[in-house]
């Protein structure tokens, strides 16, 4: 055990030698004395002892209660004075310094040793308290949750940093009043004062866990919500000398609880748009194909063809009616095709003007023709009609919203004026509103995802980030402009193509193509209407077709002697055995075979998982018979023109003309 190490500062030597001399023989290190406080300052310093014992009466400039208040400014070290016979004024100077103890001259050895005893159990005790309570102070200050400690009559006490960053106002507003000054709590449904859990913890000693979030009033004339809990402070077992207060900010949880809330709709929402679109889009492909047929049958003028057509365009919009559930969900498989936007945004006007209120005055420039871009329909839909709604939202008493469609060339000077600006020509598509506009610490953001300005159960934030995702898809970029007051303008930029570019990806002028063959299509579609229309719109185009209503039924078709195919076309979501996974035994026994997908419904990781040699060929539901035609014969072209550089006639010279 080390021994405590003991300074004595006494200025007559024959008392401090003997002093030395017995405390020496009671165990304790005193390797010097010292006479003045000059030297008693010096020594302490560089020493370091455990104890000075400090006669009040020294000589020299400093007498001991002087040379004590230096050394105690400069360290930590219990100070015991020695005194005989001081005068009361000097005693009472030395009980200012906060002492260790006093031995009376002359010191006998029992006491002496019991007084630095003492002196050295108390300053030990006291640096244990200090180093507790540091660790208590330093745990409070540091940990996550908001503390506040009061004590029996509700003053506060304590508060830590996370505190006064939740209430918003500095410590000179909290530390010494009483918690109702500044902790005001609302109930978050009634808005109404709820019990205060402060006032049972100090009178009646109750701890308690706040029933739901509280809001509270904080110092920025706001509101959060907090989740609190309190309980009381007990001395001596009962009596109760305050309360703890611990609270935390739930802003953030209840964010993510109402987006998490939000994508259990949205999920739900998918499940039952996929389940709708699976079985619709069946019936839509055999009316759309049927209609087409009529009109490709029926001599010009007929009236029947004139009714056909009805048909066919009824059906069309209900297929566009079901690809805009399936994008709300986002469901719908990303298939980018070469679209007229101004085509596009011409038929969604109707939708349009029953979706946006009364009170706002729409206009429609989209007469300019050649604003070809390549993107997919169904995200073309779920752009212009979020975009649309966000406007209306932006006009809570009404206004005006213009939708535009326009051609242009930017230039490098042009470009650097936009923020993602890009040279080169582009189908411009602007979206205009009289709204009340955005700031511009607002515009900043309004692409970030959660973002909104709007109120609760109003808005996810997923609105502009979605819009944004779906242009760049399309690699193209949006440009906004905005005046708060005066409103906000979308501008849209798709790099624009040349329509013959696209030409595969549209009906219109499909006469002029050439789509038969004479291959061997293996069709498996449960669906019995899909599939009569599809064989006979393939065997009319020259193929041979064999039927199948399920991959267990086409696996047998295919081990026939005479099974071979050169294409599978088969649905996505069968009984017994679906699609992917007929493909996948298919390519598993090494039989080289194009394939073509097709579904009323699917999500892109139903194609990702799957495990081809080459990319996956998929072609939607609904589709017209030339739709079936011109992707049949994109998928069959590699093989032909592999036929075709061994000599051999890829078609066998025979070519069959578009229907529908």
């Amino acid at each position: 055990m080390n021994k405590s190490q003991i300074l004595i500062v006494e200025d007559e030597v024959i008392v401090a030698k003997d002093l030395q001399a017995m405390l020496r023989r009671l165990g304790y290190d005193v390797p010097v004395t010292v006479g003045t406080g000059d030297l008693a300052v010096q020594t302490a310093l560089k020493n370091r002892p455990d104890l000075i014992l400090m006669d009040i009466q020294l000589r020299g400039a400093m007498d001991g209660v002087q040379t004590a208040s230096i050394i105690e400014a400069q360290q930590d070290v219990p100070i015991v004075y020695l005194t005989a016979n001081s005068d009361g004024p000097t005693l009472q100077r030395a009980k200012e310094t906060v002492p260790y103890g006093f031995l009376v001259k002359p010191f006998e050895e029992r006491a002496i040793q019991a007084g630095i005893e003492m002196a050295l159990y108390k300053h030990q005790s006291e640096k244990r308290s200090q180093e507790r309570e540091q660790w208590l102070s330093t745990t409070l200050t540091s940990i996550a949750d908001a503390v506040i400690t009061t004590d029996e009559k509700g003053i506060t006490t304590f508060v830590n940093r996370t505190a006064e960053e939740i209430l918003g106002r500095p410590l000179r507003e909290i530390l010494d009043r009483h918690y109702s000054e500044y902790f005001c709590l609302l109930d978050q449904v009634t808005q109404n004062s709820p019990p205060d859990l402060v006032a049972e913890a100090l009178t009646k000693g109750f701890s308690r866990v706040s029933e739901g979030h509280k809001l509270l009033v904080t110092g920025h004339d706001g509101e959060k919500p907090i989740a609190l809990s309190t309980a009381p402070i007990r001395y001596n077992g009962d009596r109760i000398g305050g309360c703890v207060i611990v609270f935390r900010d739930v802003s953030l949880q209840m964010k993510l609880e109402d987006e998490l809330r939000q994508s259990q709709k949205m999920e739900a929402i998918g499940k039952l748009a996929g389940s709708i679109a699976h079985d619709f889009n069946n019936a839509i492909t055999a009316v759309m194909g049927y209609s087409s047929l009529l009109i490709s049958r029926l001599p010009e003028g007929n009236v029947l063809r004139d009714d056909a057509g009805h048909i066919l365009r009824a059906a069309e919009y209900s297929a566009r009616l079901t690809r805009q559930l399936l994008a709300f969900s986002r469901k719908q498989i990303i298939q980018p095709i070469g679209v007229n936007l101004s085509d596009a945004v011409q038929e969604m006007q109707g939708v349009l003007r029953r979706l946006i209120r009364e009170d706002i005055q729409m206009a429609f420039a989209i007469g300019e023709k050649g604003c070809w871009i390549k993107a997919d329909p169904g995200h073309l839909e779920q752009l212009v009609f979020n975009m649309s709604i966000n406007a209306s939202d932006a006009m809570p008493d009404g206004g005006a919203l213009k939708i535009s469609v326009t051609t242009c060339t930017l230039t490098v000077e042009d470009a650097r004026a936009m923020r993602d600006g890009r040279r080169g020509d582009f189908v411009v598509l602007q979206i205009a509103d009289t709204g009340v506009g955005m700031p511009p610490a607002v515009l900043k953001r309004i692409f970030e995802p959660f973002f909104t300005t709007k109120g609760p159960d109003k808005g996810t934030g997923l609105g502009l980030s979605t819009c944004q995702s779906i242009v760049q898809r399309a690699n193209g970029f949006i440009d906004v402009s905005s005046i708060v007051g005066a409103g906000t303008r979308f501008s849209i930029y798709f790099p624009k193509i040349e329509s013959a570019a696209v030409a595969a990806g549209d009906d219109a002028g499909a006469g002029d193509g050439i789509f038969g063959g004479c291959e061997r299509i293996l069709l498996v579609e449960d669906e019995e209407a899909v599939r009569m229309l599809a064989s006979s719109v393939l065997e009319e185009a020259g193929y041979s077709v064999v039927e199948a209503e399920n991959g267990l039924d086409a696996l047998a078709a295919l081990e026939k002697p005479d099974g071979s195919v050169d294409l599978i076309i088969t649905d996505m979501v069968m009984p017994r055995l679906g699609g992917r996974d007929l493909v996948q035994q298919v390519v598993n026994h090494g039989q080289d075979v194009c394939v073509l997908f097709m579904s009323g419904y699917t999500d892109d990781d139903v194609l990702r998982d799957a495990v081809f040699d080459s990319e996956v060929e998929f072609l939607q539901k609904p589709f017209t018979p030339n739709l079936l035609l011109r992707k049949v014969a994109e998928v069959l072209e590699p093989k032909r023109r592999l036929k075709g550089s061994n000599g051999t006639n890829g078609t066998n010279g025979h070519h069959a003309h578009p229907v529908g």
